[in-house]
C-alpha cells in the first residue's frame, strides 16, 4: 500500500506499508503478555496468549528498568504449549533485587518451526 498526501502549502509526503494476507492460523501471533496483578508487590503471574497450541516453544524474558538497562534475562522451554502459558520471570526472589518503579518486559518467543515473535509490555513494582 502506498499513500501520498499534501498539506495546505502543497508540501507532499508519502509512505508505504507492506503486509501479508493469509489465513489467521498460518501466521504465528502473540495476542498479549499480561502481568497479573499489575502493579505488583510480590511475584506476578506473566500470562502469554498465542495461536500455536501444541507447539514446543523457547521463551526468553528480558526485564529492563526505565533507563533501558537490562536487569534480568530468563529462558524457558515449553513443551506442547497451550494457548495461554503462565511464565516464570526468574528465580523466586527476583522481586527482592529490584526497586519500586516502572519496568519493561520484552518477551521473545520462538516456535519449534523457527517462527519468532517479540512483544513488550510494562510492569509497575509497588509496595
Amino acid at each position: 500500500l502506498h499513500l501520498k498526501a499534501w498539506d495546505t502549502y502543497n508540501n507532499s509526503s508519502d509512505a508505504s506499508i507492506n503486509f501479508v494476507v493469509g489465513e489467521p492460523a498460518d501466521i504465528f501471533e502473540i495476542y498479549s503478555v499480561r502481568t497479573i496483578p499489575n502493579p505488583f508487590a510480590n511475584l506476578p503471574k506473566i500470562i502469554l496468549d498465542h495461536n500455536r497450541s501444541g507447539t514446543n516453544m523457547s521463551i526468553i524474558n528480558h526485564l529492563f528498568d526505565a533507563r533501558g538497562q537490562l536487569l534480568l534475562s530468563y529462558n524457558q522451554k515449553i513443551v506442547n504449549a497451550e494457548n495461554n502459558i503462565e511464565l516464570k520471570l526468574g528465580p523466586a526472589d527476583w522481586t527482592n533485587n529490584i526497586g519500586l518503579g516502572v519496568y519493561s518486559l520484552r518477551t521473545v518467543v520462538t516456535t519449534s518451526n523457527g517462527e519468532t515473535k517479540t512483544i513488550t509490555t510494562r510492569m509497575v513494582h509497588t509496595n
